[in-house]
């Protein structure tokens, strides 16, 4: 039996007016420091840095988004509440569920189904796709008999045929189909062209492409299937916000964490929310947060921000780790006491902006953080204890010259001004080495080389093509030696980028890869967004660009991940969100 959904009810509707003011929470703005004469603004995702000022806890920015997130928490309790006197007091089954369609007015592409079954059954959602890779399908792993399962994953503008199964604990099956209605995409996302080609369809690793684009320097946060379609996204994103604050998008039982606040000294607040757009939790930082956000496995949050010390007048180089079941900050490590702050090197540097980090994530019990403006990526311990340095070593204190890695094999090349470094998992079985991918954007590779700048000034030889590449590293921890195993890129100079991109290491073993094309001499950017195989074959490629003006699509990185994983379950509907702020801080804002 078929049900076609309709938002014309009278709850519905008090509902949609009871969250219909939270796209108008509240933000920073953040002005660029000052640069080094002749230098030029780094935005990658953002810009190269931002207000050194420290937002005090108290303060007007704090209390604004303190404010402007318990609002919205407040509006779904009650959200919550009329969709469970619902269900209680109706009679839903699984050929006549109760669908509504957006229920918190965040995730325009997104429903919740309720019924009850008389057996304890678990629900599998299919929204068939274009093609069968764009297909969204997902089993919730919990049993029950009273239901309330989260729809993600519809197009946008058409009736939708959605399958819902329930399979008992005998794997006895039983199928209802439901139409979903939805509207147009947002007038915002309808800026963005997105032209998807699949060369390999089996070879195609299967999800939705996450993105963290922004478009004439706004932020937006969707996610595209194989053939370009959105199908997925926020509307409290758009247009507002840090452009360079990096999401952490997750697929398994945790939500999406969201920044929300200053990138760089002074207040944030990560809000975890589930992919209809309900607040799971909120957790507070003093620290800002710029580039990635990384969820560890230990059930914590590295983030990148700057030192709130009064006397602190740097930024982007300032790494901490937060607790998310007590909201405490359980480590931080400020890099000016670990490293050389005043080697000037490459292409990029300010005094107050002189590494730049973009990422940091776990090795073992050491951090492994990527300075960008040092073009270094760099492996200590939260003391600060220095393990070894992967970078050009041109430069370096004779203190730095034990820790600096020696390049083993053929073909090796360092990294310029990198980004999105991840420790991958063991690739070949020796415990003494330690694989890295990291997208070597390649902007200083050239810069650095004194005698062929001079060539080129003098006219005796031309300049080289820049190129950028996806590259796995291999460190033997042991020797201090590194390894170039894998690289994609250097042969196409035309997916040169000097500011942004990403690599991801695919459960398949394809690399999906970023490649945000835009340099300093053009003031019009696009991305190509790139699945390749370990032989360099292209699998799949799509390429972002705008409709507008400006001619400016930018994307900070992109991860591909099915909506929900092996271990998701049902939706939590009534559950307090965990408000993790200090009570002080709350105190302060009126709570």
């Amino acid at each position: 039996m078929e049900k076609k959904t309709s938002r014309r009810l009278a709850w519905c509707l008090a509902a949609v007016l009871a969250t219909a003011a939270v796209a108008g929470l509240a933000w920073l703005r953040l002005r660029e420091p000052a640069l080094e004469p002749g230098a030029q603004p780094s935005p990658e995702g953002g810009l190269a840095g931002g207000s050194t000022t420290t937002a005090g806890a108290g303060g007007g920015e704090t209390q604004a988004l303190v404010k402007a997130c318990m609002e919205k928490i407040e509006r779904q309790a009650k959200v919550d509440e009329q969709l469970l006197a619902e269900q209680e007091n109706g009679v839903y089954r699984l050929q006549t569920p109760f669908i509504l369609l957006d229920p918190y007015s965040i995730a325009p592409l997104s429903a919740v189904a309720m019924f009850d079954t008389d057996e304890e059954t678990r629900i599998t959602v299919r929204v068939p796709g274009d093609t069968p890779k764009a297909e969204v399908s997902y089993t919730l792993q919990e049993y029950g008999t009273r239901h309330q399962v989260p729809i993600c994953g519809l197009y946008p503008g058409r009736v939708n045929r959605v399958e819902l199964t329930a399979e008992d604990r005998l794997g006895g099956r039983s199928t209802a189909t439901v139409e979903i209605e939805t509207e147009p995409l947002a007038a915002e996302l309808q800026k963005i062209v997105l032209l998807a080609t699949t060369f390999d369809e089996a070879a195609y690793q299967p999800g939705l492409n996450f993105s963290f684009s922004n478009l004439d320097e706004k932020p937006y946060r969707f996610a595209f299937d194989c053939n370009g379609c959105i199908r997925w996204y926020l509307t409290d994103e758009m247009g507002s916000g840090n452009v360079g604050n990096g999401a952490a998008y997750q697929s398994r039982e945790r939500g999406i964490f969201l920044p929300r606040g200053s990138q760089e000294q002074g207040t944030v607040l990560f809000e975890e929310t589930d992919l209809l757009g309900k607040v799971l939790g909120v957790y507070y930082a003093p620290y800002g947060s710029h580039h990635d956000t990384v969820l560890t496995e230990g059930g914590t949050l590295l983030a990148n921000g700057s030192n709130n010390d009064i006397s602190n007048t740097t930024i982007d180089d300032f790494v901490y780790e937060l607790d998310l079941d007590s909201g405490e900050i359980l480590h931080t490590l400020d890099y000016k006491t670990v490293l050389q702050r005043t080697r000037i090197f490459g292409g990029r540097y300010s005094d107050a902006d002189w590494m730049h980090m973009n990422a940091a994530v776990y090795c073992g019990e050491n951090i492994v953080a990527s300075s960008n403006f040092q073009s270094l990526v760099v492996c200590t311990d939260w003391d600060g204890n220095i393990q070894w340095m992967l970078g050009d070593p041109t430069g370096y204190l004779e203190r730095y010259q034990r820790y600096l890695l020696t390049p083993v094999g053929e073909g090796f090349e360092w990294p310029y001004n990198q980004h999105a470094v991840q420790v991958l998992p063991d690739q070949d079985g020796d415990a003494d080495t330690v694989d890295l991918l990291l997208f070597d954007n390649g902007l200083s590779r050239f810069l650095v080389d004194k005698e062929l700048q001079r060539q080129i000034t003098a006219g005796e030889t031309a300049k080289p093509s820049d190129y950028s590449r996806m590259v796995q590293y291999r460190v033997n921890q042991r020797d201090m030696t590194v390894e170039q195993v894998w690289q994609y890129g250097k042969e196409h100079p035309e997916l040169y980028g000097d500011k942004r991109g990403d690599a991801n290491l695919l459960p398949n073993g394809n690399v999906l890869g970023l490649f945000s094309v835009a340099n300093n001499s053009s003031a019009t950017s696009h991305a190509v967004y790139q699945e390749v195989d370990r032989a360099g074959n292209t699998v799949w490629q799509c390429l972002g660009q705008s409709r507008t003006a400006s001619n400016v699509y930018c994307e900070y990185k992109t991860e591909r991940l099915e909506l929900y994983g092996e271990n998701a379950g049902e939706l939590a509907l009534g559950r307090e969100a965990a408000v993790l702020i200090p009570e002080e801080i709350m105190s302060q804002c009126g709570y």
